[in-house]
């Protein structure tokens, strides 16, 4: 990487399958380098670091303080579970990447690269698999190498925010495979080198395998017990597919999604941008919860469900990505027991709140600032999710099974938010879009999410027949 030039707006590659999320660098792989603030590591959406394990939260906590924790709220962040690279040699001496370029196809969730390594040149083929936990490489070498391909388990380097998250682990002495306890999860992973080594390396926890060829498939897989029983032999089972059967399974489903619609844009920036953009909507979309996270990494909020589900919810209905749009909404109802209680216990009312920035199960996430609690406003962004999403479809039945939810917002708002101001009303004060703990009386974004929601709630009684002395508050 030393001698490799990138271009100025280079950033690693995100491949993602709604649980998963790598990092893939100007290899083909996963590279140590730090570009920007990003490293290339394997996260799981909702897989967190022990909050006695956690050092530093990426970029949301001073980094010349101790992190600070709060009873009830934890910060949630999302841990690094793994990482794998390879090496090139050629007659005993190790090639470094003169020149890489790179094509990400979102239509088939797939990186290629064309590499350069002096006397050597290669191709390759990077994919996530859309519904395995699975990164599969092919590389096709112009004359035989040395291949050695690695995997390790947490950080490349401990420093700053990039520390080890894990109780314990233990990795194979005669495979490239180990286990990793995180707490709240178990997990397993392993590497696999197509055609077959020839040796195994161990660097301290590191793995590795060498192997002399051409054309090489690796494979590395990390899965854990939230998945269900911890599958061990998860990749063994798809390495008896093949390559080809595996890379038709992922092109079909992606190629499924995208012909959903399509739309052609004069300016091929904004083409290429436009549909990266779709990939990365359905690559974050948590296939367990049906949330929608700004994404599954560090840097974009560990993968926490706040306001912004709002506007790639709408992305996607705009898209004619109605399953997704709907799922999206589902996230709310099987999280609504968690709003319940938030609402309950911590206003005193017997509406939903969704906390203001939660995991996917619902969990309070955003550490001592604790102000956060008395931000409103993403739950009627929540509200505009399930009417927008009737406003497209036309579906009265899903309409009619989401107006509780609609009808809890409501009723919290009219609880905590609305307040009687001499014949008319008004929003108490609250902590806004600033998110400082200042609380500001009818801040605007409030003040609009207060109206929508009750209209919201209005006229959605009004289509169902279901008007009340409630609804027409």
């Amino acid at each position: 990487m030393d001698t490799l030039c990138l271009p100025r707006d280079y950033y690693h590659c995100f491949l993602g399958n709604g649980l998963d999320a790598v990092l893939i660098g100007p290899t083909g792989s996963m590279v140590a380098a730090k570009i920007g603030v990003d490293r290339c590591y394997w996260y799981k959406a909702d897989r967190y670091y022990p909050e006695d394990r956690l050092v530093h939260v990426a970029g949301r906590f001073p980094i010349d303080r101790p992190l600070q924790h709060a009873p009830g709220s934890g910060w949630y962040e999302i841990a690094p579970l793994g990482r794998t690279w390879y090496e090139v040699g050629l007659g005993g001496e190790r090639l470094p990447l003169r020149a890489s370029a790179q094509r990400f196809v979102p239509q088939e969730g797939t990186l290629y690269s064309e590499l350069d390594y002096g006397p050597v040149r290669a191709q390759a083929t990077t994919f996530l698999h859309a519904t395995r936990s699975l990164l599969v490489e092919r590389y096709v070498f112009d004359q035989e190498v040395e291949f050695e391909a690695w995997m390790g388990p947490g950080v490349w380097v401990e420093e700053g925010w990039d520390t080890d998250p894990f109780y314990s682990v233990e990795m194979g002495s005669s495979a490239a495979e180990g286990r990793y306890d995180l707490g709240e999860t178990q997990g397993f992973m392993a590497l696999r080198l197509v055609p077959g080594p020839q040796e195994v390396s161990a660097l301290g926890r590191d793995r590795g395998l060498v192997a002399r060829g051409r054309v090489f498939e690796k494979y590395f897989s990390i899965v854990d017990s939230r998945q269900g029983a911890l599958d061990t032999g998860a990749l063994e089972e798809a390495l008896r597919l093949g390559y080809d059967a595996l890379r038709a399974e992922h092109l079909a489903f992606w190629r499924a999604y995208s012909a959903a619609s399509h739309i052609s844009i004069p300016d091929g920036t904004f083409q290429r941008f436009y549909e990266a953009s779709q990939y990365h909507f359905k690559a974050m979309q948590n296939r367990a919860s049906g949330g929608l996270p700004v994404n599954n990494l560090r840097r974009t909020w560990s993968s926490h469900i706040f306001w912004d589900s709002y506007f790639t919810q709408r992305a996607l209905l705009e898209a004619n990505h109605r399953p997704e749009a709907l799922e999206a909404c589902r996230f709310f109802q099987r999280t609504a027991e968690q709003a319940r209680r938030h609402a309950r216990e911590e206003f005193g009312s017997e509406g939903l709140k969704w906390d203001w920035e939660i995991t996917h199960d619902g969990r309070k996430a955003y550490g001592v600032l604790l102000h956060m609690k008395d931000q409103v406003h993403n739950n009627a962004s929540y509200a505009n999710e399930i009417w927008q999403y009737y406003d497209f479809a036309r579906d009265e039945a899903m309409l009619r099974e989401f107006y509780p939810i609609l009808e809890g917002i409501a009723r919290f708002f009219l609880d905590c938010v609305v307040e009687p101001l001499q014949g008319s009303y008004e929003v108490r004060p609250l902590v806004g879009v600033h998110e400082s703990p200042v609380r500001v009386k009818n801040e605007g974004i409030t003040l609009a999410g207060t109206i929508a929601i009750l209209r919201h709630v209005e006229r959605a009684a009004r289509i169902l027949g279901q008007e009340s002395a409630f609804s027409r508050r």
